[in-house]
């Protein structure tokens, strides 16, 4: 069953914009987890990523809108000068590596370094996706042998792991959600955090008037 997003009927500003990056080594799907998230297609050939690719997703969760961004960065390139510039203003990170490839899973801590080169990411979201998991054989194997993926999970300070195959379709929309949540959580927090400095902070003019009107009544008509 397919995971809902709950914003407890919080009233946000119209129009969101959530911006989340998708990064990890060539040839781990990258391009084909958005395309499958945004259009629910999977298409067998993708040519590399050369450039930085954008998609855009318009969700409606109780009656908000939300305008999601999926940067998909060149899976070629960690030169952390480049890289590290695309984290600016991201909410969220998607770390994806292949399931039948530790090295790329290995590498994850590569991207890491080159965002934080940059930005600090450590109140980004950030999710891990090891992709292509139907090459691991049967469906029954899909979360076994996950020891290696939990500790690079915590390493990389992410909020949670998960097994996907873009082709089948598999765990894309959980995990992706999972992520959409959490940001929108943190979304929340500042909006709340932000109505309560403005309060706090807002000057009281009634009490500046009525101090006023008092020092009015002890003045003397000429």
């Amino acid at each position: 069953m397919k995971k809902s997003i709950d914003n407890n009927n919080y009233n946000y500003n119209p129009n969101q914009e959530i911006k989340i990056l998708i990064v990890g080594d060539m040839a781990t799907g990258k391009t084909s987890v958005i395309k499958r998230y945004t259009d629910d297609v999977f298409e067998l050939t993708n040519a590399a990523t050369i450039v930085v690719n954008f998609k855009t997703k318009i969700m409606k969760i109780n009656g908000i809108q939300y305008n999601i961004h999926f940067w998909d960065i060149p899976g070629q390139d960690r030169n952390a000068v480049v890289t590290g510039t695309f984290a600016r203003d991201a909410q969220g990170i998607i770390y994806c590596c292949e399931a039948n490839k530790e090295e790329t899973r290995k590498n994850l801590k590569k991207w890491e370094e080159a965002l934080k080169s940059k930005e600090k990411i450590d109140n980004i979201s950030k999710i891990i996706i090891e992709n292509k998991c139907d090459m691991l054989g049967d469906k029954s194997k899909y979360n076994e042998n996950t020891d290696n993926l939990k500790l690079i999970s915590n390493e990389l300070g992410c909020l949670n792991f998960f097994r996907t195959s873009a082709k089948e379709g598999y765990n894309i929309n959980d995990a992706i959600n999972y992520l959409i949540n959490e940001i929108i959580k943190n979304i929340k927090i500042a909006d709340i955090e932000s109505y309560n400095n403005y309060n706090n902070n807002k000057p009281n003019k009634q009490l500046k008037y009525q101090n006023h009107k008092g020092n009015n009544k002890n003045k003397k008509c000429c």
